[in-house]
């Protein structure tokens, strides 16, 4: 296990070169975002290499590239309750690793990334 509930495989790249650059300030994100619902996590996309990145259609500079961050689902409620409650997380102080939030459909994003006056980053795609 790279972590206490994430293997190396559910967080490296898909494109089958296997490279898994992942910081541990993500995994301990993770980790604490499982731990604050109670339920596994889902890993949709993690780190990405830049050619994986390129045919899925990241950004050019996406964090995922920089192994600082996810794309996550989980089951136990809607992707609108699963990004209010990481939020209420984050405005709580219990994720103060949390730099960026988004909400996309079936699955929010999240990464590590701090914006220069700390304030975090959001958005909806």
């Amino acid at each position: 296990m790279f972590s206490e509930h994430f293997s190396r495989s559910e967080l490296a790249c898909r494109c089958g070169c296997d490279r898994c650059d992942i910081k541990p300030e993500l995994l301990n994100l993770l980790e604490k975002i499982r731990s604050l619902m109670g339920t596994p996590i889902f890993i949709n996309s993690g780190y990405r290499c830049p050619t994986h990145n390129k045919k899925v259609g990241g950004v050019p500079n996406s964090w995922h590239m920089q192994g600082i961050a996810a794309d996550i689902r989980q089951t136990k409620c809607s992707n609108d309750i699963f990004h209010s409650k990481v939020l209420q997380a984050y405005e709580e102080g219990k994720l103060p690793e949390l730099g960026g939030l988004g909400f996309y459909n079936g699955r929010i994003h999240v990464d590590t990334h701090k914006s220069r006056d700390g304030h975090l980053r959001q958005w909806r795609g």
